[in-house]
């Protein structure tokens, strides 16, 4: 089944099938040779070589026919003259069978979902209220315990998913924020760059920041904060204490079985679970607050 929109290179925000079906032949042709070269790869750089059978193992899937891929993707609103010179292009240096590249997969599956949680203050608010109902949740005695954990967790979770969503799709929708994020966040200015690589990594750049912004780990304030502050002009609340404390419990339920490093036990109540509900509402809804307010927009 073919894809309602895709993420390419170069490109800032996802581009409709529609769009693909209504432009011009020659961007039609671009496109297509952005997205199959962009899922698919020479296996000689992704797969091992066989020496007995004398060929690569396609460990990514594959090996695939450009012709066939193409066509199964936009047979339907692309002409069969542009799909032919596409392959032709892309077949020129050689590659008739291509693997899967399994970081475009991963990528388009993720952008994909964030792009689509375009309300993203809407869906945290579900996400709080379905939290709040499964607490009322009539369980024994010997579950309680594991419940609380889960949804302590949870609220983290979806305290994550704002951050990411929200930054993602904001930046990524303004070339003017994604240069504000290139030129101000030490993890791109500390990157190396000859100047015979000037324009290859200028054609680049938005491929680079989807990757990183994929990567973060978005319950790192810190780090996440330094990246609202000076991409968006959007400043966390001083006092996180509580929910940074949260955070470390969230590892500890996660990876320690709910074992404190101590050695003790952690206990958590419906109270708990409600404060840090709060806490972390609070904080989203103060950060939605800014985020509407655009205030890296000139009026």
């Amino acid at each position: 089944m073919s894809q309602e929109q895709y993420w390419l290179p170069d490109f800032v925000s996802p581009t409709p099938r529609n769009q693909i079906r209504d432009a011009d032949e020659q961007e039609q042709a671009s496109i297509l040779r952005k997205w199959f070269l962009w899922n698919y790869a020479d296996p000689v750089d992704l797969c091992p070589y066989e020496s007995k059978d004398g060929g690569y193992l396609y460990i990514w899937g594959g090996p695939y026919d450009a012709e066939e891929e193409l066509f199964r993707e936009f047979g339907d609103i692309v002409s069969e003259d542009i799909i032919g010179k596409v392959v032709r292009d892309v077949e020129s240096h050689g590659c008739l069978e291509w693997s899967r590249n399994p970081d475009a997969r991963e990528d388009a599956y993720l952008l994909d979902s964030i792009q689509a949680n375009s309300q993203f203050h809407q869906t945290f608010s579900k996400s709080m209220e379905n939290i709040e109902a499964m607490l009322e949740a009539k369980v024994g005695e010997n579950l309680l315990q594991m419940l609380n954990g889960l949804l302590y967790v949870n609220v983290i979770t979806a305290m994550e998913t704002y951050l990411s969503d929200a930054f993602i799709n904001t930046t990524l929708g303004d070339l003017e924020l994604v240069r504000r994020l290139v030129e101000s966040n030490p993890d791109f200015t500390h990157r190396n760059l000859r100047v015979t690589d000037i324009f290859q990594r200028f054609n680049r750049i938005t491929d680079e920041v989807k990757a990183y912004l994929l990567e973060i780990i978005y319950h790192k304030l810190e780090k996440v904060s330094l990246m609202y502050k000076t991409t968006l002009e959007v400043a966390f609340p001083r006092d996180l204490g509580d929910i940074y404390r949260a955070i470390e419990k969230r590892h500890d339920i996660v990876h320690r079985s709910a074992y404190a490093k101590d050695g003790t036990t952690l206990s958590l109540n419906k109270a708990d679970v409600k404060k840090l509900i709060e806490g972390v509402s609070a904080f989203i809804n103060e950060i939605d607050r800014q985020i509407a307010q655009h205030p890296w927009k000139k009026v």
